[in-house]
Order: C-alpha cells, then structure tokens, then sequence
C-alpha cells in the first residue's frame, strides 16, 4: 500500500493550471477583467465629455474634468500588478463607486455659482495636485486598496492624500 503526501492523486497537480499557477491565473484574469471595465467606463466618460466640448467648446470644466478622468484611466493601465490586493466585495464595490463615480455625474450646463473665470484656475490646480500626487506614486497607482509602502516624497510630503485632495476640489469645482 502507498501512502501519498498530498491530497492529489498520483498523476494530478502536473497540469497547466495547477496549484500556484492556477492562482496567479485567476489573478491575472481578474485584474484584467478589472481593468476592462475601467477602460469601458472611463469611455463613455470621456465620450459625453467630448460630446458636451462639441456642443459648447467653452466649456473649459468639462474638458478639464475629462483630462482628469482620462488621466486616472492611463494611470491604473500602466500601474505595476500588485502581489497582494484586498479583493473583498464591499472594498470593491466601494473602490469602484468612489473612482467612477465622476462618470455619473451630469455634464450638461446648469447654472454657475461661481464664474468659469474663478473656477476653471482652481479646477485646473486641483488637476495638477493630482497629477503630481501619482508621478509621486509613480506604478505603484491603484483603484483597489494594497499595502504598497508608504510613501513620503513628493506630493506626500506636504499632503497625505494630494490625488484624493485634487479629485475632491476638482469635483467641488466642477459642480459649481
């Protein structure tokens, strides 16, 4: 009688996809299963956005809230993929409302509470604080939350979080 080490049976385990390999692919797959959807999203994101520049070209807000967009989109393509990501339903779910939440919000013109003049400067700041905040990051941009170091130089020397501060006052100013 032979005694096996392993739970497979003899033969079993020798495949292509088998034990670790398996995994990796499985990670593999999903990330780019993620990252399709970001490239959908961001789309027709960028899509409307055009649209609206066509209708109205001085509409400075939308073309630089689509830049912003646009940007985060290549940034997440030509991040590093990370060796452990939290792949929890809600944290998904969270993480994928909060960075493509900006594509439901309505682009067509609505009334100004604060002129294009004083907006537009801010918003095109707030651009630049998150840009500076992911050339700081550098590959290690990401939607979903993982444990990629902290980081100190750079934006993050003066600001905890530069995209997120960016994001939100180019929203704000957006929606004003």
């Amino acid at each position: 009688m032979t005694i096996l080490k392993s739970n497979a049976l003899p033969g079993e385990g020798m495949g292509f996809l088998s034990g670790p390999r398996a995994s990796e692919v499985l990670a593999d797959l999903r990330e780019g299963f993620f990252r399709f959807l970001a490239l959908a999203v961001m789309s027709l994101f960028v899509y409307r956005g055009v649209s609206q520049l066509i209708i109205d070209p001085a509409r400075l807000n939308v073309l630089l809230l689509a830049i912003s967009e646009t940007l985060t989109f290549i940034w997440l393509l030509l991040a590093r993929r990370p060796i452990v990501r939290d792949w929890n339903p809600f944290t998904v779910i969270i993480s994928v409302t909060a960075t493509f939440g900006a594509g439901l919000i309505s682009l067509e013109q609505g009334a100004a509470i604060i002129p294009l003049a004083i907006a537009a400067p801010v918003q095109f700041l707030s651009l630049w604080m998150s840009i500076w905040g992911k050339i700081s990051l550098g590959r290690s941009f990401a939607i979903l939350p993982t444990n990629r170091g902290v980081v100190t130089d750079g934006a993050y020397r003066f600001v905890r979080h530069p995209i997120y501060a960016g994001y939100l006052m180019g929203h704000i100013m957006f929606l004003l």
